[in-house]
């Protein structure tokens, strides 16, 4: 529908939706641990096919699923304190301030594993600022303690 969906999350705690010509729609949020309450929201990911919005609420340590009207579908927990979240065709994912890269089946949201980066550098925290999903198979992760991407390919 190409519309703009928001992470303001820092000095806010909500996520906001534009439409495309910048048209304010929506917002949801306030700060809190409850339902449409966040505690940082750090990151969204869009998935058109099912027409669902992940927020990544970093402070809560969950994910919270919304339409694309922004109404309150569920929570995804166990994934670590969530910097970012992707969707792909089968998969969620999300990784953590210290390198964990967690992977959720799409349709039930369970839990399917996780994997420990950016050890052995002598660095702790941010290790997993932001990832990007090229495919269900391939990710790049960036981190803002060691200053790098790079490029994860799950067999």
């Amino acid at each position: 529908q190409d519309n703009i969906f928001i992470a303001d999350g820092y000095n806010n705690a909500r996520v906001v939706k534009l439409a495309k010509d910048g048209t304010w729609i929506k917002a949801v949020g306030t700060h809190g641990s409850g339902m449409n309450q966040f505690n940082v929201v750090h990151a969204i990911a869009v998935d058109a096919a099912q027409g669902l919005v992940y927020v990544a609420d970093r402070g809560n340590f969950r994910i919270q699923v919304y339409d694309t009207d922004l109404n309150f579908k569920k929570t995804l927990t166990g994934i670590g304190a969530p910097w970012s979240v992707q969707v792909t065709a089968k998969y969620i994912y999300s990784g953590d301030g210290n390198g964990k890269l967690y992977q959720l089946d799409k349709n039930t949201g369970k839990l399917l594993g996780w994997a420990q980066t950016s050890l052995g550098r002598g660095q702790t925290g941010c290790l997993i600022h932001s990832i990007h999903a090229q495919s269900d198979t391939v990710l790049y992760k960036g981190s803002c303690t060691l200053w790098d991407v790079e490029k994860i390919t799950i067999k």
